[in-house]
């Protein structure tokens, strides 16, 4: 029995003296480190962020407890802060069932998108810049105006263009000291597109604006990113970074020629007040500086001559009057657009191109459509049916016209009503006269 007393003795020094000198090892080695981490100046505050976050499961906050879904997440640097970036998080609210109806949907699902259907998407932002060294989470929303969702289908993040000026933390000497706020170049605006069955058809430009000063608890009112734009178009919406204008596309009234009406936007308002609203809080759009219908497609039919529609092609003749391009093929002429033996086919051949609307027989000009009607209860049919059914035989296309050219100095625009007669010549839509 004494030996085992011995041995158990033994067995504990052994155990006692190996915990001291574990410790003893842990402490050296943790002075080594804090000797290094003085010695080279090494900042330690992500570790300890990082480690706070993961400690008291702040880094699980964005994960929803109200039925929404997250669609993705992802890091951004949304206001031009170096120290850390922000996380954009998709959610995917009001569920649907998901349908292979629509090629887009049934290709997400095949990819493993987690949120493959149509239903509506909202989006929040969560930084930590406040709190330091142990941070705070905060939700910045990204809010449509009247709430409403930023797409439904699929949302793309545009990060790379700068388009106002933005209020910004000052990190330097000439600060506003009573803010702590400086208007600073160069934080690109968040564009968020909305993508339905492949068109980009919604767009929300949000612009940081730092609304507190950096000794101040975070808060979301007013909005951190301000909307500046909000745009929907069933035909699709485009930015364009050279001109800082946005387009939007409506086909509703023409779709069946795939025509579509196209709105041009531009900025108004000066510095971080610039907008593409009405006024900064507006939830409506200010008036376009430009109206006027366009193919929807970006790639119009390469043979304008071959459309079963005559709305098209009187848009296509008028596109290429002027400082427009030319739509025509290579292959065909002009005059193709005219019946033959027709009174305007004549008339444009001896540049009268008064006859088609425009002020004077001079070139250039730069005509807009902005009005296009078509009239199929005076259409004419011939009744013998053909393979293709019954063959029209004329109709009437009525079209208001705005054409714009320089006389010396100045750019005169003026308004045309313009009515032509269409007739159908060997299976083609022709322009024969005006009315």
């Amino acid at each position: 029995m004494s030996g085992l007393t011995e041995i158990g003795s033994q067995f504990i020094k052994y155990i006692t003296g190996a915990i001291v000198n574990a410790i003893g090892l842990l402490v050296v080695i943790g002075f080594m480190l804090v000797f290094s981490v003085l010695l080279c100046r090494i900042d330690m505050s992500p570790l300890v962020e990082t480690g706070w976050l993961v400690w008291s499961g702040k880094l699980t906050d964005f994960i929803p407890e109200d039925g929404r879904k997250i669609c993705s997440a992802q890091q951004l640097n949304t206001d031009n802060n170096t120290e850390d970036q922000e996380w954009l998080v998709v959610y995917q609210v009001d569920s649907v069932r998901v349908s292979d109806e629509f090629s887009d949907i049934s290709e997400r699902k095949s990819l493993n998108d987690p949120c493959p259907g149509s239903s509506p998407r909202l989006a929040v932002i969560y930084d930590n810049d406040r709190g330091k060294p142990l941070p705070i989470i905060f939700p910045y929303s990204l809010d449509a105006p009247d709430r409403d969702f930023l797409g439904e289908g699929h949302v793309i993040v545009d990060d790379k263009q700068d388009i106002i000026p933005n209020l910004a933390k000052c990190e330097t000497s000439d600060c506003d000291a009573e803010t702590g706020v400086i208007v600073q170049d160069g934080i690109p605006e968040l564009l968020i597109y909305g993508q339905l069955n492949g068109v980009k058809n919604q767009l929300t430009i949000f612009s940081f604006q730092q609304n507190t000063s950096p000794w101040q608890p975070p808060r979301d009112d007013p909005p951190r990113y301000q909307v500046i734009g909000s745009f929907e178009g069933s035909g699709g919406v485009s930015y364009n970074p050279d001109t800082k204008q946005v387009t939007v596309s409506d086909r509703g009234a023409y779709e069946r020629a795939q025509l579509a009406v196209k709105n041009v936007y531009d900025l108004h308002g000066e510095g971080v007040n610039a907008t593409f609203m009405a006024d900064i809080g507006a939830a409506s759009l200010a008036a376009p500086v430009k109206s006027y219908i366009d193919f929807a497609l970006e790639d119009p039919l390469v043979n304008i001559f071959q459309t079963e529609f005559p709305e098209k092609l009187v848009l296509g003749f008028y596109k290429t009057l002027g400082e427009n391009t030319a739509l025509v093929d290579a292959n065909e002429n002009m005059l193709d657009f005219f019946a033959p033996d027709s009174q305007a086919g004549t008339e444009y051949n001896n540049n009268k191109f008064s006859y088609f609307g425009l002020p004077s027989d001079t070139l250039p000009f730069n005509v807009s459509v902005t009005k296009l009607e078509y009239f199929p209860d005076v259409e004419k049919t011939d009744v013998a049916v053909s393979y293709a059914g019954s063959t029209p035989l004329s109709s009437r296309v009525k079209l208001q016209a705005v054409i714009k050219q320089n006389k010396g100095d100045a750019e005169v625009t003026t308004t045309e009503i313009i009515n032509l007669e269409v007739v159908f010549h060997e299976g083609k839509w022709k322009i024969s006269r005006r009315l």
